[in-house]
């Protein structure tokens, strides 16, 4: 009786496994994994942001955002980038907002930016938006 409930056990663990290692831990790879504490739309026009490596001013333009590297590397010219995750939203006294959002790069790499923005007035990042990237 032991023996078959550590057999069923071990079927159902490499089952697991094995799913795991065909679907990845993306569930498919067809669909990313996108993160975000409040419903943000897609903008219907591609947006800007510069990134330093400070942290700027808040952004005054829904269009062109500034945005702080947190963590990853630079890129090293204008670049595209699809936004992952929109986390951490809560305002400051001011109202402003410094996003974290998670941005995968074309080969693969993610960053993580700081958007600092009055979220009354600029919108979140919106995970599944295609943005520019640009270093400051």
């Amino acid at each position: 009786m032991r023996t078959g409930l550590v057999f069923v056990t071990a079927l159902a663990l490499l089952g697991g496994a094995a799913a795991w290692a065909v679907f990845g831990s993306d569930g498919g790879g067809s669909s990313p994994a996108y993160v975000s504490e409040h419903p943000v739309d897609v903008p219907a026009t591609a947006r800007t942001v510069l990134v330093s490596g400070t942290m700027p001013a808040p952004s005054e333009s829904p269009d062109q955002l500034s945005a702080k590297l947190e963590r990853g590397t630079m890129p090293s010219g204008p670049m595209t980038g699809e936004v992952m995750t929109d986390t951490d939203c809560t305002p400051d006294a001011q109202m402003i907002s410094r996003c974290r959002n998670e941005i995968r790069l074309p080969d693969g790499t993610t960053i993580v930016l700081r958007h600092p923005h009055d979220m009354r007035t600029i919108p979140c990042l919106a995970p599944g938006e295609r943005v520019s990237l640009v270093p400051a």
